[in-house]
This record gives structure tokens, C-alpha cells and sequence, in this order.
């Protein structure tokens, strides 16, 4: 997922909220952070449906998202129990929660069902 324009993808999944009218197809899973948190992102993974694997799932953070959880980031991936990627291209107001193979190397969003978004406010 080397080429993925995560300012692209995060709008889209904007738009793929599970509870968005109108539509019947899969959707993403969107969850409201006050801030980044060990805490807050734990809740994350909850958000997904329970046939997920979520052990194949990882973080997707800013820089400045994940110095805002912790400056040690072999720490913050212990206490998540999953990979922490950091992207300079991610945004500042969004994290992902996602099993890699839900975006295609295009940015495709290829199983909504398998990602988490989270928003700060």
C-alpha cells in the first residue's frame, strides 16, 4: 500500500459510513475519537463485524497522530496488539483500522466491511 493517496481514500470513506441512507451496499465502519489515545484507539477494532479477522488488521496514523499516542512506537504497537503504519500522505483528523488487503494497491476500496475510520474532532 506504498502509493495510496490517503487523503484521497479517507474522503472516500467518509462517504461509506455503515449507517449512510440510501444505499444497501457494504459500508465502512466510522467511529467519533476526542483524541489519539491508546485508549481511544482500542476502540477501533470493536467497531468491526465480528466475522473480521482482526488480527490481520493494522493502524494507519499521521506522524503527528502517532507522536500524539506515544513517542515510542514498538510501544504503541504492544499495547494495540497490532502493526502501527505511519504515513506522512495520511491525514491529521482521521486514523485507520483496517485489514491492508480491503485497499487495493490503487486505493480501491475493495471490503468496506473490513475497515474502521476514525475521526477526530
Amino acid at each position: 500500500m506504498d502509493a495510496i493517496d490517503y487523503e484521497g481514500l479517507v474522503e472516500r470513506l467518509r462517504t461509506q459510513s455503515s449507517v449512510a441512507s440510501g444505499s444497501d451496499t457494504e459500508r465502512v465502519w466510522i467511529r467519533t475519537l476526542d483524541d489519539v489515545t491508546v485508549e481511544q484507539l482500542r476502540e477501533l477494532p470493536e467497531a468491526l463485524d465480528t466475522d473480521v479477522d482482526i488480527g490481520a488488521c493494522s493502524y494507519y496514523l499521521s506522524p503527528s497522530n502517532a507522536n500524539a499516542a506515544t513517542e515510542d512506537r514498538a510501544a504503541l504497537e504492544d499495547r494495540l496488539g497490532h502493526p502501527v503504519t505511519v504515513e506522512d500522505e495520511m491525514v491529521d483528523d482521521a486514523v485507520l483500522f483496517m485489514d491492508p488487503d480491503a485497499v487495493g494497491d490503487d486505493g480501491e476500496i475493495t471490503d468496506p466491511s473490513r475497515i474502521t475510520l476514525g475521526t477526530l474532532e
